[in-house]
């Protein structure tokens, strides 16, 4: 048996659902299961080239592109074509290398590109295994055009599945009622052992400071919420505290909200927007900051996904403050492994920030708790086993 993760996410670097693929695909390799993660399209800009190899390993994990090629042309009408050669030639890879019983992991939501898959799988007779990390099409304006657009995905596509894996129990509850399929939850894993990877093991800047390395968006990651938090609990930290953003401020669709926080606190010398960080960098920032802040809202998305950017927090022990939303709180309890806050209150949120800045020792032995989940529930190689199960049970 062999599993493909079909794909259209950059690899190996890249974001939240690129660093699940590498966990999936390394679980499965360490428990001695053939997996290759292929990327339907080309996924890089000239701007920002960080995938260069079309076909290779990284840590274990064997991955290609289909176009043979990482980088989006600058054309419009080249791009298109690009992709639609890339999705053939993905159809004619699966065609001739799949076996009986072999699984491909698909994460699309194209009717279209369903209708290849299933064709595909009536000559190879692969199982097809839907990988569900958020409601479908939950990021987008809900109209009723989108509603239609997801029932009709609903009825096409997942009706038709081998599996599904759900990261949450919401969603599992929303997959037993659209398809007989069988379903399994893996909630965030991480390999804790990347966390070893750093070639210069020293705090990136010489004073405390809270991390954040999600999207600068509200509505997503609570960013100005955040930034509210850390503005009325300043005066009671440490003078030389600050407040690490990676992104671009002026990217953000909510810097002018921003802006007006920083003034209204007078913080804009204590914030810092870092911008785009390499994986390495990345890691160290996450490694010495004083804590991280998951600032979810009970919106409709964040009732249903889980913030995998937990994952890589907890591999280096960090305290983190996060909301008493979602899939989350089957796992973290407050002061236990975790400090929990009710959603759309700041001044909670500065209160725990006092809280970790005034007691460090105890902070310390809370993300000492937490980490352990690394190695329990979000442990990759134990979710790998239980995946490769799941898998040949289909």
């Amino acid at each position: 048996m062999k599993i493909y993760f079909v794909t259209r996410q950059p690899y190996p670097f890249g974001a939240a659902m690129t660093n699940r693929l590498y966990c999936y695909a390394k679980g499965i390799a360490d428990n001695n299961c053939e997996c290759e993660i292929v990327v339907c399209i080309p996924t890089e800009t000239d701007s920002n080239i960080r995938n260069k190899e079309s076909v290779g390993e990284y840590n274990g994990t064997s991955f290609r592109y289909s176009t043979n090629n990482t980088i989006r042309s600058r054309s419009f009408f080249k791009r298109r074509i690009d992709d639609i050669l890339g999705y053939t030639k993905t159809f004619f890879y699966l065609i001739s290398k799949t076996k009986r019983d072999d699984v491909v992991v698909e994460t699309s939501k194209s009717r279209l590109w369903y209708f290849f898959l299933f064709i595909a799988r009536y000559f190879r007779s692969f199982k097809l295994v839907y990988e569900l990390n958020e409601y479908p099409l939950v990021t987008t304006k809900q109209t009723k055009k989108i509603e239609l657009k997801r029932k009709k995905l609903e009825k096409f596509a997942f009706s038709r599945l081998n599996g599904v894996i759900a990261i949450s129990e919401t969603l599992k509850e929303y997959a037993t009622a659209i398809t007989k399929a069988q379903i399994i939850k893996v909630p965030i894993i991480i390999d804790k052992d990347t966390t070893n990877n750093i070639t210069l093991d020293t705090p990136p800047i010489d004073t405390p400071y809270i991390f954040h390395s999600g999207t600068l968006t509200e509505r997503k990651d609570g960013v100005c919420g955040m930034l509210e938090a850390f503005g009325i609990a300043k005066p009671s930290l440490p003078q030389d505290a600050r407040f690490i953003l990676t992104g671009n401020l002026e990217k953000s669709p909510d810097k002018e909200k921003m802006k007006e926080i920083i003034r209204k606190y007078d913080i804009g010398n204590s914030v810092e927007f870092v911008g785009y960080l390499d994986l390495e960098t990345l890691r160290r920032y996450q490694k010495y900051c004083s804590l991280v802040i998951i600032n979810k809202y009970p919106t409709e998305q964040n009732k249903y996904c889980f913030a995998t950017k937990t994952g890589e927090y907890l591999a280096f022990s960090r305290p983190i403050i996060m909301t008493r939303v979602g899939e989350a709180m089957n796992y973290f309890k407050d002061k236990e492994n975790a400090y929990i806050v009710e959603p759309n209150d700041s001044n909670h949120i500065a209160e725990k920030i006092i809280d970790i800045f005034k007691h460090p020792d105890e902070a310390k032995k809370i993300g000492e708790r937490g980490f352990l989940l690394t190695e329990s529930d979000f442990n990759y190689k134990t979710q790998g086993k239980k995946m490769i199960d799941f898998f040949k049970s289909l």
